[in-house]
């Protein structure tokens, strides 16, 4: 079971520009302070940091995925000018779930390389990134997110149980989530898929789990969505939750879920689509205050950006 570092992992990337510009700043995120709480002005809502973006590359025809280098090389010129089209100023990148898998924990690997060599190489535009762990991967699982957490100096690590078909609060979970919360990792679970990512099961493992603050993703599309979140929200203090890709209701459902929850609670996302959710958020009733707290403050303020 070879160990793979985030040095490696940069140096995948090549280029000696690249390994000058990126000591120091690895050095400095190794060392990274806790998240600071930081005043927040009126330009923080017009600098949106979008916290749920997945790459996912694809191979219809099995091939390798390649170097990360050359992943990023094509992937990146796309990927910002669609951020610059929209107004994003900065992304939380993690992987996607829909990617080659034939080699197993090596894929996955490969998948959370990619993510910190785009957060090394590009900073400015990508802060922070999240990794992933396949559930039915097990102990290979708990020492990636070893790696993860301490070699590659990543902030959370994320899930999308309908594409693992395991459930939220599966057994399996457990162990991960205790290796997560030992290693300070914020824990990314999607509540979009009824029968294997629902909002009640999410709620079993706030209450497991209350030192641990979760990230609940894409789980505001219906009405039913989000009479569950609010309910269970009110109840586990341990729950943020994310915006993306739509809210049922847009602007009078954020604006009751802030007065309900608070805006700290919530967090601003696309989950790659033409982002409504931005203008949702500013076209709202909130006060500047609150957008700039769910446009980016929270997301400052629990990834440490």
């Amino acid at each position: 079971d070879k160990r793979y570092s985030r040095r490696q992992a940069i140096k995948s990337l090549g280029g000696v520009g690249l390994a000058a510009g990126t000591s120091a700043s690895l050095g400095a995120q190794a060392q990274r302070p806790a998240p600071q709480t930081r005043s927040l002005t009126l330009g923080d809502w017009d600098k949106p940091i979008d916290i749920h973006v997945h790459i996912e590359p694809r191979s219809e025809d099995f091939a390798p995925l390649g170097t990360v280098a050359e992943f990023i090389a094509q992937d990146y010129p796309s990927r910002v000018a669609y951020m610059d089209r929209y107004g994003i100023a900065k992304s939380v990148i993690s992987p996607g779930w829909r990617y080659r898998k034939a080699e197993g924990i090596v894929n996955t690997r490969w998948m959370n390389d990619m993510v910190a060599g785009y957060v090394a190489k590009y900073p400015d535009r990508f802060p922070a990134g999240i990794g992933i762990v396949e559930v039915h991967h097990g102990e290979a699982s708990l020492r990636e997110l070893e790696r993860i957490a301490k070699d590659l100096k990543l902030r959370g690590v994320a899930w999308h149980h309908v594409d693992n078909g395991i459930q939220i609060n599966h057994a399996f979970m457990r162990p991960l989530l205790k290796q997560a919360q030992t290693l300070k990792l914020v824990p990314f679970i999607h509540v979009r898929e009824k029968e294997y990512e629902a909002w009640w099961r999410l709620d079993m493992l706030l209450e497991e789990f209350p030192d641990l603050t979760f990230v609940a993703l894409s789980g505001l599309g219906t009405s039913d969505d989000l009479a569950q979140a609010r309910q269970i929200a009110r109840r586990r203090k341990n729950v943020l939750l994310d915006i993306a890709p739509f809210v049922h209701g847009s602007e009078s459902a954020i604006e009751s879920l802030v007065k309900a929850l608070g805006a700290e609670r919530i967090l601003f996302g696309t989950n790659n689509e033409a982002t409504p959710t931005l203008q949702v958020v500013r076209n709202s009733q909130l006060s500047d205050r609150d957008k700039a707290l769910v446009l980016s403050g929270n997301a400052q303020r629990l990834l440490g950006i």
